[in-house]
């Protein structure tokens, strides 16, 4: 019963989840704005850990770490939240480790 349970929570996640967010220093606040405006009633996954406000932001831990060939581990979770929740990943700041990665 408790797998079941644990498949639905994840389940919903991915239906909810609109967007994975990485921002590595302060986010102007007309973007916050915007982000909680556009994403009122959906999801934003933030793989930091209460850094924002507002109900849209939603912490995600990925339940497990692929083996990327990624060396940073906050990015490397991010990246894995955004393959898991099927969601784009928002960066706002240029990665060079993904520069082979991006579309």
């Amino acid at each position: 019963m408790r797998e079941l349970k644990e498949i639905l929570a994840y389940a919903r996640r991915v239906k909810n989840a609109r967007l994975v967010l990485l921002a590595r220093g302060e986010i102007p606040g007309d973007f916050l704005r915007f982000l909680r405006r556009k994403h009122r009633y959906r999801e934003v996954a933030v793989v930091e850990e209460g850094r924002y406000r507002g109900t849209c932001f939603k912490t995600f831990e990925p339940p497990f770490s692929p083996d990327l060939p990624i060396k940073d581990a906050l990015l490397s979770k991010a990246l894995t939240a955004s393959l898991l929740l099927l969601s784009p990943l928002l960066l706002l700041q240029r990665e060079e480790e993904l520069e082979n990665m991006l579309v």
